[in-house]
């Protein structure tokens, strides 16, 4: 068995540069405008709020870290879909300075076995993954997910891709 490279963690003060790095990066600006801001307050607040989801254990949300380097290098995060319940949406974000080395798809799969774990109703796991977004497309390849469904959303006809970990 391949020894993991990361290991998931959860958030703690001293992550606060880390996550401002990652939520003012253009490409989390871009793919998830929900969760950009440049305001450091504003990403003080956001921590805290990731520090009492873990206090409250209701907590899908991980910091990814390279287990060597002992540092943050993304953050994983899941939520029931809508659609189905036994279905687990991922949401993967690599700090600029570590994307294209596989952080993601170590980060999802080291996420999707602790999910197992801790969530056994959970089934199934999903990536919505905008079609200008080849590297998240080549992280679900990676994973051996397969492209399940296109369409467009809003009045921009941005197309969204459907990516899951099987066929039903």
């Amino acid at each position: 068995m391949k020894k993991q490279r990361v290991r998931l963690r959860l958030y703690k003060d001293a992550d606060f540069e880390f996550l401002h790095g990652l939520l003012s990066d253009e490409a989390t600006k871009k793919y998830f405008p929900f969760m950009y801001t440049t305001v450091r307050e504003q990403t003080f607040i956001r921590l805290r709020t990731r520090e009492e989801d873990q206090r409250w254990g209701c907590n899908t949300r991980y910091v990814i870290e390279d287990k060597s380097l002992k540092k943050p290098v993304g953050e994983i995060s899941g939520r029931v879909a809508k659609d189905d319940s036994e279905c687990m949406e991922l949401a993967i974000l690599v700090h600029p300075d570590f994307r294209g080395q596989g952080y993601a798809k170590d980060g999802a799969v080291a996420f999707i076995a602790k999910m197992r774990e801790l969530k056994p109703e959970i089934t199934k796991f999903r990536m919505e993954i905008e079609e200008s977004n080849k590297a998240s497309q080549a992280v679900a390849k990676k994973l051996e997910f397969k492209l399940k469904s296109t369409r467009e959303i809003g009045r921009s006809k941005t197309k969204m891709e459907t990516w899951e970990d099987r066929e039903d």
